[in-house]
């Protein structure tokens, strides 16, 4: 179970990775507001609160399960 937790991890941090590259990041370098946000700010904040918020989810589950074992 630990390793699947380890495999989720890398998955994410990696597609994460991937929505921060250069072709995705042009998608959303348009002249157009989100919310009255540009829409690249707005692509920007909406990722990287999705990556904080999941990848210290996994990472919370992850380190409690080892803590378990020990």
């Amino acid at each position: 179970m630990k390793q699947f937790k380890t495999i989720y991890f890398l998955f994410i941090t990696l597609l994460f990775v991937l929505l921060f590259n250069f072709p995705m990041i042009e998608i959303a370098n348009k002249n157009s507001y989100v919310l009255g946000i540009p829409t690249l700010h707005f692509y920007v904040l909406v990722i990287w609160g999705l990556a904080v918020f999941l990848l210290y989810f996994i990472s919370k589950n992850l380190f409690k399960s080892k803590k378990e074992n020990e």
